[in-house]
């Protein structure tokens, strides 16, 4: 439910990140650009289409794989738990655009997947016209499970005047999986009418589902009074893992990690979530069994079996105790609810859980803790989950009860064991800081170079284009690619833009960053422009988008060229329903021209020799960027070792082209300490040192 908030506007021209951009040619022929978002808790913001620099007559982009997976995904068959050995596609599809002045009479287009023996095709489209975007068709791939693929689409014709946006590379890994329990988090309160009125369908729901799912319901102090006693019986942790989402009212349903959008409750939008999330599988197998010892304590053994790679995170065992059914004879609080099902009671050893590995094999937990005497004994269980703190998805979750039966079974009783652990020491919670959450990478398509001379980015790929960054503080809320939603700005078709989504986000005063790569190749004759729509929520509320450009690499952000706030940045009116732009009229292009902001004396640079550059910043936390020189085309790896010499990121294993390549690495799930990074290609290897301080 969308609430009024008294928004106070904070304006702040600039941001300091972590994220910086530096090479040798910085400040001569390349800019950054830097759009920061003010939540006032309005309505949506939409941006599409930026461009920068000069048309070329003949001019094909290479956009987006439509449907290839662009991350790791594992498969499993959720009825028998048999896992699929292949993934079969009975075709391929890439969206091409062109983006040049003149008519195409043909254009051919190569596929290729090395990981697939004899899987080379060439496929040509006819007639098309400036600005049209197209669907290109390959013949059916079969994906084999256990590896990770790398398919390269690219322009095989040589009539295109702009040969770097001519190819796109792909990288995503197919494994078996087995089948997920989804997890449930719901936010509740026993003074909230709304709750009331939505959470009998999400009980039933998952009363229906039970075996399938994890529920963990936190009871929370709001609306006033806030007396409800279930959120007092534990307020610290209650708001700790209402802190860790931001949630700010209710009833509020995050699933897997993810906020739930389908307000209200009812079967069918929770089932329709709940049969997304079930198509895949996850690379872990947990099992959780609890025994009774004498007295009021329960011993909970944990399970973890990891089965397939898991990429790069920070992971957390999270392990709660829950009541799964508490009555009481008269209303808890002032909404009227008498009735609630699997109740949050303790995080044990805390809320921040405890840390585990991500090489494959089996970790086996104990965790002990005391029942209270306000919990009834039959009632109470164990549920765990996995959660990755990066981007908040969670691996898998498990319980120790089944059915949705009000007793408990197959409990045993011992003796208590001298490594209890105490009361205050399952107190210890600490405070969960995600303020460290930096740049999360939504896609992995990459283009070779960002050096084009003319820059197109349509945001027409699932999450972020490669080499868009994304800095943000909010949580769970911030830019998102809307692809494939029919939403799209005017200046160039497509199906797909980034949306700031002002209208959900209830954090007033938040600001979120979105970066572009390094746009090289840029002279003072050119014009930067892109589309944006935006709608306010009821009485103009304090949103707000800025736009700043860097012209020394991304080191500092001097100069701002767009901005607008509340009704000035409105391109349509007022709704207080969440604002989609169906509209042409609903949109809006800015244009600046960079005369004055880039200098006139732009010389390409001309790469002679192999570099391997020193990172920068260095020392660094936790992000810092690897830049190196390639003078042709090369078979390139580059890879994070410690002091040990494990590898620990493989940042780069592909062939790139000619030129300045630079890299962003996330050293957020590493200690602090020493590392080194090192660049192997068939003509040149050089190592540097690079210091993480925490």
């Amino acid at each position: 439910m969308k609430r009024r908030l008294l928004i106070i506007l904070v304006l702040c021209i600039s941001l300091s990140y972590a994220f910086i951009y530096k090479t040798e040619n910085s400040g001569q022929n390349s800019i950054v650009l830097q759009f920061i978002t003010h939540n006032g808790y309005g309505n949506n913001l939409y941006i599409d289409n930026v461009t920068v620099g000069t048309q070329f007559n003949k001019d094909v982009k290479v956009t987006s794989f439509i449907n290839l997976p662009s991350d790791t995904i594992y498969t499993s068959d959720s009825l028998n738990a048999i896992r699929p050995t292949s993934l079969v596609l009975d075709s391929i599809l890439v969206l091409v655009t062109n983006v040049g002045k003149a008519s195409l009479d043909s254009v051919t287009f190569n596929l290729d997947i090395p990981e697939i023996p004899g899987y080379r095709w060439s496929v040509t489209i006819f007639s098309l016209q400036p600005k049209e975007i197209r669907e290109v068709m390959f013949p059916q791939a079969i994906f084999t499970a256990n590896k990770t693929y790398n398919p390269k689409i690219y322009v095989a014709d040589s009539i295109d005047g702009n040969r770097e946006n001519d190819t796109l590379k792909q990288s995503f890994g197919y494994y078996q999986g087995v089948p997920k329990k989804i997890l449930f988090e719901g936010f509740t309160s026993a003074t909230s009418t709304a709750a009331a009125v939505n959470n009998p369908s999400l009980n039933n729901f998952v009363n229906s589902k039970f075996d399938s799912v994890v529920a963990i319901n936190y009871h929370l102090g709001f609306p006033a009074p806030g007396n409800d006693s279930l959120y007092l019986a534990d307020t610290i942790k209650n708001k700790e893992r209402a802190d860790y989402y931001n949630i700010s009212a209710v009833p509020n349903l995050i699933f897997n990690g993810s906020f739930f959008s389908g307000f209200p409750f009812s079967t069918s939008n929770l089932q329709h979530s709940f049969d997304t999330l079930k198509k895949f599988g996850s690379p872990v197998i947990m099992n959780v069994t609890d025994t009774r010892l004498q007295g009021d304590t329960i011993s909970t053994n944990i399970s973890v079996n990891i089965i397939a790679p898991i990429s790069a995170g920070n992971y957390f065992l999270r392990v709660n105790a829950v009541e799964r059914k508490i009555t009481y004879a008269s209303p808890l609080a002032s909404n009227g609810e008498t009735i609630f099902y699997d109740v949050f009671r303790d995080a044990v050893p805390n809320t921040q859980g405890t840390p585990i590995p991500t090489a494959i094999g089996t970790y086996n937990y104990n965790f002990k803790y005391l029942r209270k005497s306000s919990w009834v004994d039959s009632m109470v269980y164990t549920a765990a989950f996995i959660q990755n703190d990066y981007t908040f998805d969670v691996l898998n979750s498990a319980k120790s009860r089944t059915g949705v039966s009000e007793k408990l079974k197959n409990f045993t009783i011992q003796q208590d064991s001298p490594d209890f652990i105490s009361e205050k020491y399952r107190r210890d919670a600490g405070k969960i800081n995600l303020t460290k959450l930096s740049a999360r990478s939504l896609g992995r398509n990459i283009h070779d170079t960002n050096s084009t001379g003319f820059y197109l980015e349509q945001f027409e790929t699932p999450g972020l284009p490669q080499n868009w960054t994304l800095a943000h503080l909010s949580k769970l809320i911030t830019f998102e690619n809307v692809y494939n939603s029919g939403v799209n700005g005017i200046s160039y078709p497509g199906n797909g833009c980034m949306r700031m989504n002002f209208y959900a986000n209830t954090d007033i005063g938040q600001m979120d960053t979105l970066y572009s790569p390094i746009i090289s190749g840029v002279s003072s004759l050119d014009t930067l422009r892109f589309d944006y729509a935006y709608a306010g929520y009821l009485y103009n509320e304090g949103d707000s988008l800025y736009v700043n450009i860097s012209t020394d690499g991304g080191l500092t952000f001097s100069r701002n060229i767009f901005y607008k706030g509340g009704i000035g940045l409105a391109t349509s009116s007022s709704s207080t329903t969440s604002f989609v732009p169906t509209l042409n009229s609903q949109w809006r292009t800015f244009a600046i021209p960079l005369q004055g902001i880039v200098p006139d004396n732009y010389t390409a640079p001309i790469i002679k020799d192999y570099k391997l550059n020193q990172n920068y910043p260095n020392p660094f936390n936790p992000v810092t960027k690897i830049s190196f020189n390639l003078p042709v085309e090369s078979k390139t790896l580059l890879i994070i070792y410690d002091l040990t010499g494990r590898e620990v990121k493989r940042l780069v294993d592909e062939s790139l082209s000619a030129g300045i390549h630079e890299v962003n690495f996330n050293g957020e799930f590493l200690s602090s300490g020493v590392y080194f990074y090192k660049l192997i290609t068939p003509g040149f290897t050089q190592s540097k040192k690079m210091v993480l301080i925490k």
